[in-house]
């Protein structure tokens, strides 16, 4: 176990490297703000990651049974991936289109609804939605999670960056709601603080979607080791 559990670790090192990487890239090169923008590096980044993830999650559906699609429903071990899986393909696609923005305003369309300080954090909501509906499922999974060195530890530290991400999307969503928390100071310096409370939001989101990547590669390299070992 000593043996698997260091070559898990040496083979999801490569992933946390990588966003460091991009994160460093990010901050400190181009325009301010420039990488942190819609379809910019940190999207980009994003949507690969959860990309990566939902492959993953299919490869270890894969990996414990070569059975159709149909029949993996069926199977205990499988159910939790192939979930997991449909889950970050939806992810990825919010992200690269925007999904909880437009049914944030499609809200206000259809209902009529002026929008307001209050009414501007329906997008927040919505993800905040995301969020429980996820533990929603994997509370019921922890038992197959368990089985692999590492995953329940990473699920953990990506909740805790997704909920934290949450927050401070609510704090910058509105300039409203930015002025709750941070008073005294000229318009010009509170947007300029506006705007790196998001950069640190959005690099809290693709850490956590890292935690959530390596969690899934760590379970996928368990498998193999395991196979392998017979």
């Amino acid at each position: 176990m000593v043996n698997n559990n260091r070559e898990i670790r040496f083979r999801i090192a490569p992933v946390f490297a990588v966003t460091a990487t991009v994160l460093l890239i990010a901050w400190n090169n181009g325009p301010f703000f420039y990488h942190f923008a819609e379809w910019r590096l940190i999207t980009l980044y994003s949507f690969f990651q959860l990309g990566a993830a939902a492959y993953i999650c299919f490869l270890v559906c894969r990996a414990y049974t070569t059975q159709p699609l149909r029949d993996w429903r069926q199977n205990a071990s499988v159910r939790p991936f192939l979930i997991c899986s449909v889950g970050f393909v939806f992810l990825g696609l919010d992200e690269i289109l925007s999904l909880h923005e437009n049914i944030d305003k499609l809200i206000h369309h259809v209902f009529f609804i002026v929008e307001t300080p209050f009414t501007d954090h329906f997008d927040d909501f919505i993800v905040l939605i995301y969020g429980l509906v996820a533990l929603f499922f994997i509370k019921d999974f922890i038992r197959e999670f368990r089985k692999h060195p590492y995953m329940i530890a990473f699920l953990i530290c990506g909740f805790l960056t997704f909920f934290a991400m949450v927050f401070l999307d609510y704090v910058t969503n509105s300039i409203e709601t930015f002025l709750q928390f941070f008073k005294g100071e000229s318009y010009a310096d509170l947007m300029h603080k506006r705007d790196v409370y998001r950069m640190v939001e959005d690099s809290a989101k693709i850490i956590g979607e890292t935690f959530f990547l390596t969690a899934f590669w760590a379970a996928l390299i368990d498998i193999r080791i395991k196979k392998s070992k017979g």
